[in-house]
């Protein structure tokens, strides 16, 4: 009779823990699994990262090589709770290590990144001249309406997400307002 082999997994899903802050920006996340056999931790764990967002693959590949190096090192005795806490780590600063969707320039620092809710990343003066632009457009859009039909409905401004066109971005005063000091520096 032979017995079947229990394999075990655990997924994670991390980000950045706020540290005493009022943000709860989530920059950056993503998830492993780790696939432990019934000799665990006799045996090494396997883990795979996947669904990740705001890493840029060369990352993605060095957090992977880390953990794997991690595991190598502590072959033999329980390791989930490092691989954990090594993961936390490792994005601590939130800031995405992508680039921005507009310019196609990497980020400094937190407060300089607009992340949408599908996790597309842009400059806040990068998205604020979008929405600048798209405003004014908006607006010739419907100087023409009036013009033809002074007694049209007049149809609310729309910002798509520039990526994907289908998410629909709220407008932010603050944003245009920073993309136009930028532009007037």
């Amino acid at each position: 009779m032979k017995l079947r082999s229990c394999v075990r997994h655990i997924l994670g899903n991390f980000r950045p823990v706020p540290r005493f802050t009022v943000s709860s920006n989530k920059l950056i996340d993503f998830k492993i699994k780790i696939t432990c056999d019934p000799e665990y931790p006799a045996t090494s764990p396997n883990l795979t990262i996947y669904e990740v967002h705001g890493l840029a693959d060369r990352d993605v590949r060095r957090l992977t090589i880390l953990l794997n190096e991690l595991i190598a090192e502590r072959k033999g005795d329980p390791v989930l709770f490092d691989i954990i806490d090594f993961s936390r780590e490792f994005i601590a600063n939130n800031v995405p290590t992508v680039n921005c969707a507009i310019c196609l320039c990497g980020f400094v620092q937190e407060s300089d990144v607009y992340c949408t809710p599908e996790f597309h990343y842009f400059h806040n003066t990068c998205i604020g001249e979008y929405m600048h632009h798209r405003e004014k457009e908006h607006q010739e859009e419907l100087a023409e309406l009036l013009e033809k039909d002074p007694y049209c409905i007049l149809v609310p401004l729309r910002l798509p997400c520039p990526v994907c066109r289908v998410e629909e971005l709220p407008y932010s005063e603050s944003l245009v307002q920073l993309a136009h000091q930028k532009q007037h520096l």
